[in-house]
């Protein structure tokens, strides 16, 4: 949430735009983030197994769109992974492998909501967004701005960036890939997952921070080292950028999201 961000508006006289800011991240924190301990995802966190928790509009939106992006992923995108690699980190940190007899549990198969309420069928269970939060982010801050009535729209938040319309100038809005093609979007949203910033090497053999939620162990090199993806919304191409990390060559990676139609450059 430290994170700066930037709001680009190409219609003139822009009013009202950092209200309508404001108000996107204050919906994030308050229902969303896992660091906020009264945030409505964290009070479903704290529940006891089998307990339902009633859903706010907001949040019932969000769920629907990460099931679908599990089931689109088969399971390399899974926002209940967390606890898992916040172990995974801790003991690479320390130079050692995880004592894993008692992992926490994970798995999105253990998260069962209805459109009205949510709960789990295991204790320990919890969901954090955090994978996709900067793209829903991004994406509440342009469909709100948009909605206010402009149509010319750069929004970017670490890294993650949707646009609509053109540049001031009349020009696309251009994007340069990391080590890869500058880019002009249209409606368009990109974002970038990659391993080479966390690695740490113990017997030889070097582990990142990026989790398999199926092998519930990190992404070890040699591996893809960074994926950037279009999509319609920046929320699917923040979930999609890390699930496709987790294929075991740049080639089969490409081939899946050829299949579905994403554009993607890995490296």
């Amino acid at each position: 949430m430290n994170m700066a961000y930037t709001v680009q508006v190409g219609d003139k006289n822009p009013k009202g735009v950092e209200a309508l800011i404001v108000s996107a991240f204050e919906e994030i924190h308050q229902i969303y983030n896992n660091w906020n301990p009264q945030s409505e995802i964290s009070r479903f966190n704290a529940l006891p197994a089998f307990q339902p928790h009633t859903l706010s509009k907001e949040l019932a939106a969000m769920l629907l769109a990460v099931d679908r992006l599990v089931h689109l992923t088969d399971g390399r995108f899974d926002p209940t992974v967390e606890p898992l690699a916040r172990l995974w980190k801790a003991s690479l940190c320390m130079g050692e492998l995880p004592n894993l007899t008692e992992s926490p549990r994970i798995g999105w198969h253990h998260i069962h909501f209805d459109g009205e309420t949510v709960w789990k069928d295991q204790e320990g269970v919890a969901i954090d967004l955090g994978g996709i939060a900067k793209g829903w982010a991004v994406d509440q801050i342009l469909e709100r701005v948009e909605n206010a009535g402009y149509d010319h729209l750069y929004v970017e938040w670490g890294g993650e960036i949707r646009v609509k319309g053109r540049h001031p100038s009349g020009r696309a809005w251009r994007v340069a890939i990391l080590g890869g093609p500058s880019l002009e979007l249209k409606n368009q949203a990109i974002a970038t997952s990659g391993s080479y910033r966390q690695n740490w090497t113990i017997d030889g053999v070097s582990y990142t921070h990026i989790i398999d939620p199926r092998s519930k162990e990190p992404l070890q090199a040699p591996c893809i080292q960074s994926v950037s993806i279009l999509a319609p919304t920046c929320m699917e191409a923040d979930a999609l950028a890390t699930a496709l990390m987790l294929f075991s060559s740049a080639k089969q990676a490409k081939s899946w999201a050829d299949s579905y139609g994403f554009q993607v450059w890995l490296n």
